[in-house]
């Protein structure tokens, strides 16, 4: 029996397996730690702004998310196949041998309360297996995928889509955890996403014209929502105590001119909204409907 809440287990096991395969000083807080600067596993999962070009700020955008909702069923047997997603942003795709090798670790160690063993089959980006155990070479360079905020040739002929909130949204406005979505906070939700990660790994702002997008999303409708809170519950080893990471699931179908959101849309598909993507919670569909 694996754990409702995949992400969680996997993010954990995920990180342990890493800081076991990278940590020369085996010390269990990073914070004083000398190595710090230059370790593996603190840029992925401990990472701090630079306090002299980031003043204010203080969570930077996580390098990478984590999808588990591939892995549908609680329960494996043996010999079952599963899989999980990864996106690494940036230039974290230079330490794809990292994860992979915590992965691999991950399954010698085994998964949840009953250490459930498993051994990595494959790697693949697409439909291209890059990695195998009997072929431990990867391709040089490695294959990526460039995010565009282009917009496609037919986007003006679209004028209704739905919203799939495909795992728990997670996001606050004004001070408060939003338990209810409109155009214009989905747009807001987007932007703020996006900003971070275009700031962070690209060095400067995106390429998008706010001002129209925020007039734009104030005229869009809401025609049908099935939109409902949906919690989930994590324990978290370090602080040895429950968590509530609940969100907004469901649905939710959008009326009007849509063409000028349609790229920050597609974009926000891939990357995730909201808080908590690096268990792969804000996880996004856009489907046309005309």
């Amino acid at each position: 029996m694996l754990p409702t809440f995949k992400g969680s287990m996997l993010r954990g096991a995920l990180g342990f397996a890493l800081k076991r395969t990278v940590c020369a000083v085996r010390v269990k807080v990073c914070e004083p730690c000398l190595l710090r600067p230059s370790c593996v596993y603190a840029r992925i999962f401990e990472a701090k702004p630079d306090p002299e070009q980031r003043a204010g700020q203080v969570n930077l955008p996580h390098p990478y998310v984590l999808d588990s909702s591939p892995m549908d069923r609680e329960t494996y047997v043996k010999g079952d196949a599963f899989h999980f997603e990864l996106l690494l942003f940036g230039s974290l795709i230079e330490l794809l041998p990292y994860f992979i090798y915590a992965v691999e670790e991950m399954g010698r160690r085994g998964l949840g309360t009953k250490r459930q063993r498993f051994q990595l089959e494959r790697v693949e980006v697409g439909k291209q297996t890059i990695y195998t155990p009997e072929l431990p070479q990867l391709p040089d360079p490695l294959p990526d995928r460039r995010l565009t905020l282009d917009p496609l040739p037919l986007d003006g002929d679209i004028h209704r889509i739905r919203i799939h909130l495909e795992t728990p949204l997670r996001t606050k406005s004004d001070g408060r955890l939003v338990s209810s979505l409109d155009f214009t906070l989905l747009v807001q939700i987007a932007l703020r996403r996006v900003r971070a990660l275009w700031w962070e790994f690209e060095k400067h702002s995106p390429p998008l014209d706010e001002k129209l997008l925020h007039s734009q999303a104030r005229q869009i409708e809401v025609l049908n929502s099935s939109l409902h809170w949906h919690e989930q519950i994590r324990y978290s080893s370090r602080q040895k105590s429950r968590q509530f990471m609940g969100g907004v699931g469901g649905s939710i179908e959008f009326e009007g001119s849509l063409a000028p959101c349609l790229p920050l849309l597609r974009v926000a598909e891939v990357v995730h909204l909201g808080k908590e993507t690096s268990f792969g919670l804000g996880k996004v569909r856009v489907e046309l409907l005309g």
